[in-house]
């Protein structure tokens, strides 16, 4: 299977830890009837787990259980791409949905945020991506009139602003509130 940016795997030559044409290794090599741990398959272990861990920190958090119990990188890549990389049109209309429903409700901003993140980071996989102004909009209208004062200033202004310091000042009024 073919990574969809595959420009980092392949920029360090590590492109075939999520390629099944290639197989790891074998974990022990015997030499004049001797068995013992070959030095290929512990160098193959120590980057397989870099890139398993690297895919972990790439998702978002409500994705990572997908991967929890897969063994390898090339399990964890194969897990989400079967979910997530040949979208269909109801599934991409079902996140949309979603998403449109998102309200903060009794959630803190962090969860409210995470909730709509998720699922904008959903949409991207399939190939629909949120830009950061239109993510920005669908979190106001999912506040409260309690954050009417953000929403105000957020919409008067004139220049966007990025979603950190969007996060930054619904987390400042959380505190106030």
């Amino acid at each position: 299977m073919e990574p969809s940016n595959p420009n980092l795997l392949e920029g360090y030559d590590l492109h075939h830890f999520i390629d099944d044409a290639h197989t790891p290794p074998p974990p022990t090599i015997t030499v004049t009837s001797v068995a013992s741990l070959n030095p290929a398959y512990t160098t193959w272990k120590c980057q397989d787990r870099l890139i398993f861990s690297a895919l972990l920190g790439a998702i978002s958090v409500s994705l990572q259980p997908l991967i929890a119990r897969t063994t390898t990188s090339l399990d964890a890549w194969q897990t989400l791409a079967n979910t997530y990389a040949k979208p269909s049109r109801g599934h991409i209309k079902q996140l949309k949905e979603q998403l449109k429903r998102c309200t903060k409700g009794s959630k803190s901003i962090s969860e409210y945020m995470q909730e709509i993140k998720t699922r904008v980071d959903e949409l991207a996989l399939l190939g629909k991506p949120v830009d950061d102004e239109d993510l920005i909009d669908r979190v106001l209208e999912g506040l409260s009139d309690e954050y009417k004062s953000v929403i105000d200033v957020i919409n008067a202004l004139d220049t966007s602003i990025s979603f950190a310091e969007f996060h930054e000042k619904l987390l400042n009024k959380e505190a106030s509130l």
